[in-house]
């Protein structure tokens, strides 16, 4: 795999992060506060698992996210899109 990204939608039906995709990683770095896009709570480089930690304030909009994931390989290819969503309550 090259890379792995996701969008997420608010409640309201705007996109999140300006439109841009947010990236996840497959580097093994812990999560760290002042570096949340490189170390951003990977367990383990290299194990095909990407991850990126996400931290809501209680500024944010309460009603369902809906994350669609999307997974291209090293050749360039986009897989299907993968969807899934929180809750987030007053």
């Amino acid at each position: 795999m090259d890379s792995v990204y996701f969008y997420s939608k608010k409640p309201d039906g705007s996109l999140a992060n300006e439109g841009r995709p947010l990236v996840m990683v497959d580097n093994g770095k812990p999560f760290n506060i002042n570096d949340p896009w490189q170390q951003a709570g990977d367990e383990q480089a290299g194990d095909g698992i990407y991850s990126l930690t996400i931290l809501i304030d209680n500024s944010a909009q309460p009603g369902r996210y809906i994350f669609t994931f999307y997974m291209r390989d090293k050749a360039g290819n986009l897989s299907n899109s993968m969807v899934d969503s929180i809750e987030v309550v007053p």
